[in-house]
């Protein structure tokens, strides 16, 4: 009896000091499955007949609910029936065409750094549905050609140079251009506001590898410029407009 007694004992012992860390497990893999759908994305689609459509998702989750907007080349509507469910969201836009009530259901789910999926239109003559996906809107959009100068330090002259940035599809992409030539840029990333870059370049038998980090504002790129060739290192501001 005493042996059954303490068995009891023990398993309520460590059930007790398990609960912690089964509560704490439970929120973790809930927020793995609920990843914050919230902010303002690009939505594109191929459309019911192959014609391309744009529009700007706007969301704001709460509880697993969604409120938001869908803005496009019919103007702005609220969307309806928002919600997530297993990392799935669904929502709803209905418009009245007429003496036509026609709703475009939508579903989708993250995709890396891209929402993917399906949409229905019914109450026309007959369904319609096509694929769409959308990225996150930056803060500030970086597509544009930007322009610096540069001192050389051979002597001392000016130099311009320039990054042609596009951001499309939650990737940022570019070309590096000088009077002597132009280099695709590598391992290019935007995270807020934060802009990074790499330049890699042969001179003669040297390689020459430079990374660019700045902060994007409503006037340009302030950051820094980091070349390095061989083991020497150097670093120089770095102020873009364009």
């Amino acid at each position: 009896m005493r042996a059954t007694q303490l068995a009891i004992i023990m398993r309520l012992k460590t059930a007790i000091s398990l609960a912690p860390r089964l509560a704490a497990l439970a929120l973790l893999t809930q927020g793995m499955a609920y990843a914050d759908m919230s902010g303002k994305w690009i939505w594109t689609s191929a459309g019911f007949s192959g014609r391309s459509l744009d529009a700007t998702l706007t969301l704001e989750e709460e509880g697993g609910k969604l409120n938001g907007s869908f803005e496009g080349g019919m103007g702005k509507s609220e969307i309806s029936d928002g919600r997530i469910e297993d990392g799935t969201l669904y929502f709803k836009i209905v418009r009245e065409f007429g003496n036509r009530v026609v709703t475009s259901s939508f579903s989708g789910k993250l995709d890396g750094k891209l929402l993917k999926g399906t949409m229905e239109m019914t109450g026309l003559d007959e369904p319609r549905d096509a694929e769409w996906q959308a990225y996150r809107a930056p803060e500030i959009d970086p597509t544009g050609l930007w322009k610096w100068q540069s001192t050389s330090r051979r002597d001392g002259s000016k130099r311009d140079s320039w990054v042609k940035l596009t951001y499309a599809d939650g990737e940022l992409s570019g070309m590096y251009m000088t009077s002597w030539g132009q280099s695709p840029i590598s391992v290019a990333s935007l995270e807020g506001k934060k802009v990074r870059f790499s330049l890699g370049r042969r001179f003669r038998d040297r390689v020459s590898a430079t990374r660019y980090e700045g902060t994007l504002g409503e006037s340009g790129i302030t950051g820094s410029i980091t070349s390095q060739r061989g083991d020497e290192e150097r670093v120089v501001d770095w102020n873009a407009t364009r």
